[in-house]
């Protein structure tokens, strides 16, 4: 019952969220003076209508189902840690701030990344659309080379910057692995150090080492989730 009422809300504020976008959207560019629509293809225009609307409406969705599940996971395995050693757990998880910053600075140029790509994205897109609705033209003056000249430009440019995006994302989840992995060994590192001196059981160890998986799992997916938000932000940022 609760997993039913959870999707199917979940759903309902989405696709609400999304029509109310297109529409508030669409009435925003209706109204709009001519000199902009001289300044806008009109194929970047009903890409944000479209692919923008729906990249929002998918990171949203995505977001809050999977990040309220991992950041429950992530308070919860937290408690745990504390209340198995606080002493391996204050150490353990004191490095976490500088790496959330550093995060945070990356997760900006990322954005930025992800703004131009998609950008240039909505440019190849409104060249096709220009030509297509004006082939008649295109025909008669004898432009179908120019115009598949201009498209595969447009679309190699944006190609370019997609895959810059992805190479920015992949070192920004590659980092957030390492610095899990280096937590991971950290722990086994000091948990035998505190067995050798008896300060610690090896069961609590093996506790603690089971707790902190969790706590490295959500904080991997956290870093995908973080990609996709940063794609939704992007998508978000040029339809508000």
């Amino acid at each position: 019952g609760f997993t039913f009422m959870y999707i199917y809300l979940l759903s309902r504020i989405g696709e609400q969220m999304a029509a109310k976008m297109r529409q508030d959207l669409f009435t925003q560019i209706v109204v709009q003076d001519i000199a902009f629509f001289d300044e806008n293809r009109t194929g970047e225009l009903v890409n944000r209508l479209t692919a923008d609307v729906q990249d929002f409406k998918t990171s949203f969705k995505q977001f809050v189902s999977q990040g309220l599940r991992s950041a429950a996971q992530l308070i919860g395995g937290s408690i745990s840690l504390f209340m198995i050693s606080p002493h391996m757990a204050a150490i353990a998880l004191a490095s976490v701030p500088c790496v959330v910053m550093f995060m945070t600075y990356l997760g900006k140029k990322l954005r930025s990344l992800s703004k131009s790509s998609q950008a240039q994205a909505e440019r190849a897109t409104g060249v096709c659309e220009e030509a297509l609705s004006n082939i008649r033209t295109v025909r008669s003056s004898a432009c179908e080379y120019r115009e598949m000249q201009l498209f595969e430009a447009e679309t190699n440019e944006a190609a370019r910057l997609a895959q810059k995006l992805g190479y920015g994302i992949a070192i920004f989840q590659g980092l957030t692995n390492f610095f899990l992995n280096t937590l991971v060994l950290s722990t086994l590192f000091m948990g035998g150090h505190l067995m050798s001196t008896e300060s610690l059981s090896p069961g609590a160890l093996m506790a603690f080492l089971v707790a902190s998986q969790g706590v490295q799992r959500s904080l991997a997916q956290g870093s995908i989730l973080l990609g996709t938000m940063i794609r939704g932000m992007s998508a978000g940022s040029r339809v508000f």
